[in-house]
């Protein structure tokens, strides 16, 4: 693990004290020494304005959608002070549904359970180092979801064809 994560800021949002503690053990493990906790979205959001962290880990497994909330409160509203903050979200489900709701929400990475502390390095360096850029479109400000492949989709395909003089 890269020696500048030992300088991060980590904000860990677990309804399970027992989840957030094994998580910090991990990323203490790899050099990280700060960190603020958070056991629910509202705890969640007052951490975004007064840790302001570098990164956050949310579980999924928050009551009723509040983790699906509270990242569309960092991505979208006008009171979050860092918008851009990199998110994963770990989850006990791992189904497809699942994970593009987690994707589609904004969050930058999904993990599921357990974790893998290689694999959660490796997210982590990724989100740091290699991150996706940001867009805003109708209904969603997030990273880039370029790597889905939604067979739904009925509009324009501009990666099908050459962008034209203009677009250039």
């Amino acid at each position: 693990m890269s020696a500048q994560l030992d300088r991060l800021k980590v904000l860990l949002v677990y309804s399970n004290a027992k989840m957030a503690r094994l998580v910090k053990t991990v990323l203490r493990a790899f050099g990280m020494k700060e960190f603020q906790e958070a056991f629910s979205a509202d705890q969640a959001r007052e951490s975004m304005r007064t840790f302001r962290p570098d990164i956050v880990i949310l579980s999924a497994n928050l009551e009723d959608g509040e983790y699906d909330e509270f990242v569309r409160w960092v991505r979208n509203d006008h009171d979050c002070p860092a918008p851009t903050t990199p998110i994963i979200i770990t989850s006990s489900r791992a189904h497809r549904q699942a994970v593009i709701e987690a994707i589609s929400s904004g969050a930058d990475e999904f993990m599921s359970m357990p974790i893998i502390p290689g694999a959660l390095a490796k997210r982590i360096e990724a989100v740091i180092f290699k991150p996706r850029p940001y867009i805003r479109a109708p209904g969603y400000f997030g990273p880039c979801r370029r790597r889905m492949r939604d067979k739904t989709y009925k509009g324009e395909e501009r990666r099908q064809r050459q962008p034209t003089q203009k677009e250039a």
